[in-house]
């Protein structure tokens, strides 16, 4: 009686979730995802991806949910090569990814050296008008940072304002500690050492993190004295070379 009631119970899921009142047998969105896991955790992605345009064939939506696992679990193993190839797929099976598939991938490109995959990533969400989130501005910030160069700083600034201004991300410690490298590298750690008021004025703070890089950057400075409170003005003020120092100034 129990297992007749177990089974009445999967045909009833089976149901709601094809919504229509006869189901063909064969797999579910559970079970394509189990097997997606299992076997990119195995490092079987080929057979991985075979599994999840199976999903597709199924039902688009349980192909993108496929897909969105196969993903996850490619970028948390560092495989990024094989991150931008799923996600190639998804697109050509029609399936948009959504922000935390690209944002995986993202940070998987960065954490393997790719950071101009990453930022083609970065662009491509964007005309696909994927909104993206604070994680997504830290995958596209570090990148920036591994890039490197005049330009990166300026590109994360503007990152930045729009990020905040659109509410896609609050000032976080963070976010803010690639930014801050960046704007160091640069010579701009007036513009950096404002990131603490900037965060005090969010009611954040800086961490452990963001504070060791601005205490090294203000010592090769020296532009601070002991017991000194950091300038306010931060991503706001003038990124221009009125707001700008350098170690011999």
């Amino acid at each position: 009686r129990h297992g007749s009631g177990a089974a009445a119970a999967d045909a009833e899921g089976r149901r709601r979730l094809a919504g229509d009142a006869e189901v063909e047998r064969g797999p579910d969105l559970v079970t394509f995802a189990c097997a997606v896991s299992a076997l990119a955790r195995a490092g079987q992605y080929g057979r991985a991806t075979a599994m999840a345009q199976r999903a597709t064939g199924w039902r688009p939506s349980w192909g993108k949910e496929a897909f969105r696992i196969l993903v996850a679990g490619l970028s948390s193993m560092g495989a990024w090569r094989e991150a931008v190839g799923a996600l190639g797929r998804m697109e050509a099976a029609n399936l948009i990814p959504d922000k935390v598939a690209y944002t995986a991938t993202m940070t998987a490109c960065v954490r393997g050296g790719s950071w101009q995959q990453a930022l083609r990533l970065f662009g491509e969400m964007r005309s696909n008008r994927v909104r993206p989130d604070a994680r997504t501005l830290g995958a596209a910030l570090r990148a920036l940072e591994a890039a490197g160069g005049d330009d990166s700083w300026r590109t994360a600034l503007r990152l930045l304002r729009t990020f905040e201004a659109n509410g896609d991300a609050a000032p976080n410690p963070v976010n803010y500690t690639p930014l801050a490298r960046l704007l160091g590298a640069a010579g701009k750690w007036q513009l950096a050492l404002g990131l603490c008021g900037r965060l005090r004025d969010a009611g954040s703070a800086p961490d452990a993190l963001l504070y060791g890089v601005l205490i090294r950057m203000a010592a090769r400075a020296g532009s601070l004295e002991p017991g000194e409170e950091p300038a306010r003005g931060g991503p706001d003020a003038d990124d221009g070379g009125s707001s700008s120092g350098s170690s011999g100034s």
